[in-house]
């Protein structure tokens, strides 16, 4: 390697965890998932192409400005002795799978149909409400973040969630509708999954009468 290099480690995934601990093991691996989410919305938007995944994925970019802006802004340092340098105030992973949350949560509750069952949505929202109190936690046991920077950055990644959704959604004028009106997305089949009840359902029972299916 060059004596002009410098290497470095990638912030967004290093871990320093006790690796005598099964417990800080395992919150190591949970702090890491809202790199697992970002994935999973990417697969989302590739294999169902949903207006809804690249909401998800517009949105994300939007809460991860807000959140370096507020950093910057406040210019609260991470409790001591965490090695990383930069800003603690908000939590960029506690906003982000509450960014989530909140825009899973408004979105199935303001649809006039019902995509998912009740049983359905009661158990998406209560893996997703465990999941972000869980890196919450881990984000603090690990020591890169305070009770109040977590708590803080539940609270915007909550609310730029719930507004971020309502620009998608309120009327006809939404973005959602804007998207829509792209034909490039048109021509990639993109749909709207979420329009229709019980959609998981509904695609179950095409695919048992679609005759190459069942071939």
């Amino acid at each position: 390697m060059s004596k002009n290099r410098t290497s470095v480690a990638l912030k967004q995934t290093l871990v320093i965890y006790d690796e005598s601990s099964l417990l800080s093991w395992l919150l190591a691996i949970i702090t890491l998932s809202p790199i697992f989410l970002y994935v999973a919305e990417a697969c989302f938007i590739l294999f169902r192409r949903e207006y809804f995944g690249l909401t998800l994925i517009l949105g994300q970019l939007i809460n991860e400005i807000v959140n370096v802006a507020l950093k910057e802004i406040i210019a609260e340092p991470r409790p001591s002795p965490c090695e990383q340098s930069e800003y603690g105030m908000p939590s960029a992973h506690s906003q982000a799978m509450f960014f989530v949350t909140s825009c899973v949560i408004v979105t199935l509750s303001r649809r006039r149909h019902k995509p998912l069952s009740d049983w359905e949505k009661n158990f998406l929202y209560l893996f997703l409400i465990t999941c972000s109190l869980l890196v919450c936690f881990s984000r603090v046991y690990l020591g890169y973040h305070s009770v109040a920077q977590v708590i803080v950055g539940a609270l915007v990644g909550c609310v730029v969630g719930y507004f971020w959704t309502l620009c998608f959604q309120e009327g006809n004028g939404g973005l959602l509708s804007l998207l829509k009106s792209v034909k490039a997305l048109k021509l990639m089949y993109f749909k709207d999954s979420l329009e229709c009840c019980h959609f998981l359902r509904r695609e179950q029972l095409q695919c048992f009468k679609c005759e190459e299916c069942t071939k």
